[in-house]
């Protein structure tokens, strides 16, 4: 139907008001297949999706931080020491970041978070405002 016959001004708001709620619907199941294949990837989910469309997942279960075997943690002037510089040795150090208190070994990619390149300027350091605002700013 058209928007003069609905009643609807001639805007774009008023043209394109009945293909809202198709593209919100297209915008939820294209998140839903995002999650599916997340989940089917990290939990070994293999039909994941179905939940997921019908409404019905359940939460995926947390870990506990304080058993976690093998777990380092680090304070901030440690993480500090892990941003690529020279070890003593010559070898380089590993490249880390944390985000929002985890810490991740970014090392594999260092062609952008090596010294000298795009986001060094995250590593060794908390970059959750960094990547939660996509404003790498100081």
């Amino acid at each position: 139907m058209s928007a003069a016959v609905a009643g609807r001004p001639l805007t774009h708001e008023g043209v394109m008001q009945p293909l809202g709620g198709i593209n919100f619907a297209l915008m939820r199941f294209a998140r839903d297949i995002s999650r599916a294949k997340a989940r089917r990837r990290r939990f070994n989910q293999r039909y994941a999706l179905v939940p997921l469309l019908l409404g019905k997942e359940e939460p995926l279960p947390l870990g506990d931080p304080d058993s976690c075997i093998g777990c380092i943690s680090f304070t901030r002037d440690e993480l500090a020491d892990f941003d690529g510089r020279p070890l003593p040795d010559g070898s380089p150090s590993p490249l880390y970041l944390s985000i929002l208190g985890r810490v991740y070994d970014v090392s594999g990619g260092a062609a952008f978070y090596g010294p000298g390149k795009s986001y060094h300027k995250l590593v060794g350091k908390d970059a959750t405002r960094a990547f939660c605002t996509g404003c790498l700013a100081p």
